[in-house]
C-alpha cells in the first residue's frame, strides 16, 4: 500500500511538472540536477522506475526474486552505463548503446541471479532472466529501460513460476 501511495505521489508530481511550466521551473530549480536534459519536458526516469518497481510488487511474491529483479535494474543498468562509457567498443548498429555495456549488464544480472536465486531456479532460467534484463536495457522495445528491465524480468519469472497453467519450466 505504501508503494501505491508513493507511486501516485510521484505520478502526480510528474503530471503537474509536465502540465504546468511554472511548476516545472520550480521543480527543475530544486531538483534539476537529477533530471536529464531530454526529460525536462517529458516523464523522467523516476516515473518509469517507480512504475517498474510497482510491476515487481504486483507480479512477484518471492522476496529474493523481487530483490534480484530490483538489483537487475539498479546494478545491471548501472553496469551497462559504466561499462559502455569506460570500455567503449562498438555500438549496436545505429543505437547509442554499446556492446560492452550490454555485456556488462548481462554479467552483473547473471551473477545477481546466480547468487540470489539458486537453488529455486536452475542455471538456464537464471541465464534467460539475465538475458531478458539485458535485452530490456539494450532497448529492444521503444520504452524507458527503467520500466522495461523490472517489468519484462518480472513477466519472465512470473511465466516461469506459473507457466500460465501449462507447466513451462526451463
Amino acid at each position: 500500500m505504501i508503494l501505491v501511495v508513493f507511486s501516485l505521489f510521484v505520478w502526480g508530481m510528474e503530471w503537474a511538472r509536465i502540465r504546468f511550466s511554472a511548476f516545472n521551473q520550480l521543480f527543475l530549480s530544486l531538483l534539476g540536477g537529477l533530471i536529464r536534459e531530454e526529460e525536462r519536458t517529458k516523464l523522467s526516469g523516476v516515473f518509469w522506475m517507480v512504475a517498474g518497481v510497482l510491476t515487481i510488487a504486483i507480479l512477484i511474491k518471492s522476496p529474493p526474486l523481487s530483490i534480484a529483479i530490483l538489483l537487475y535494474l539498479l546494478l545491471g543498468d548501472t553496469a551497462a552505463s559504466l561499462g559502455g562509457k569506460w570500455l567503449k567498443g562498438p555500438h549496436w548498429g545505429q543505437s547509442p548503446k554499446r556492446v560492452s555495456g550490454s555485456l556488462s549488464c548481462f554479467i552483473v544480472c547473471f551473477f545477481i541471479g546466480f547468487f540470489l536465486l539458486r537453488p529455486g531456479y536452475n542455471g538456464t532460467s537464471i541465464f534467460i532472466g539475465a538475458l531478458v534484463a539485458t535485452g530490456a536495457e539494450y532497448g529492444m522495445f521503444r520504452m524507458n529501460d527503467n520500466f522495461l528491465i523490472p517489468a519484462l524480468s518480472s513477466l519472465f519469472f512470473w511465466l516461469y513460476d506459473y507457466g500460465l497453467g501449462i507447466g513451462v519450466r526451463f
